[in-house]
């Protein structure tokens, strides 16, 4: 699951288990007690967070490393029911089979996908269709007669084969596939194919 869609994800759960938990007595109260303090903590944690609290909790969601984020959601997903069947519904999507029957809990697929080609995030849920991808079967490679336009020293500027000037200066480059310059998105068309958040993965552990 990309990243972004993990913190869109985690602020309205926390706010459910928030607000669930909010207001719980911290000292046990005597017997005699026991159902009125149910009732009053039921009631509080029924209540939304103020502003303040809710946007304190976006700045925190907002810096929570990916990791952590991660664990949270796991542990809510977890212990608060209501918080899995929200998270089902965002990430989870049902596969149509061939007979056009409802699916049932075993035809469902993660719903957000990064393509193995563009690198490109996508719904799994949407139809796909032929030319949506785009993407370079070559390698982005340093174009030396366009970096002499440039006056570039590298005993000076730098190194120029790297990932932030891909970045900055994509004109530099050429695709060994098409000789088109690094602003070119493609010059292959195809459908989405699914892969490339599993392959991002490998690559940083």
């Amino acid at each position: 699951m990309p990243y972004p869609i993990l913190i869109d994800l985690l602020t309205p759960l926390c706010i459910i288990t928030m607000t669930k938990f909010e207001g719980m007595p911290k000292r046990i109260k005597p017997a005699s007690n026991a159902r009125s303090t149910r009732s009053s903590s039921r009631a509080k944690s029924e209540q939304p967070l103020s502003d303040v609290a809710r946007a304190q909790l976006h700045v925190a969601v907002d810096t929570v490393p990916e990791m952590r984020l991660r664990q949270i959601i796991t542990s809510l997903v977890d212990r608060v029911p209501a918080v899995a069947h929200a998270v089902f519904s965002k990430l989870m999507v049902a596969v149509k089979n061939e007979s056009g029957q409802e699916p049932d809990q075993n035809e469902y697929v993660p719903r957000w996908e990064v393509c193995v080609n563009c690198d490109k995030e996508y719904d799994a849920g949407e139809e796909r269709e032929e030319g949506e991808c785009l993407y370079h079967t070559g390698n982005l490679e340093v174009s030396y007669d366009r970096l002499d336009d440039y006056d570039w020293n590298e005993d000076f500027h730098g190194p120029v084969d790297t990932d932030e000037n891909r970045s900055e200066y994509p004109e530099l480059f050429v695709w060994s596939c098409c000789k088109e310059d690094g602003t070119d998105e493609g010059c292959e068309k195809s459908m989405h194919v699914p892969g490339g958040m599993l392959m991002k993965r490998r690559k940083t552990h």
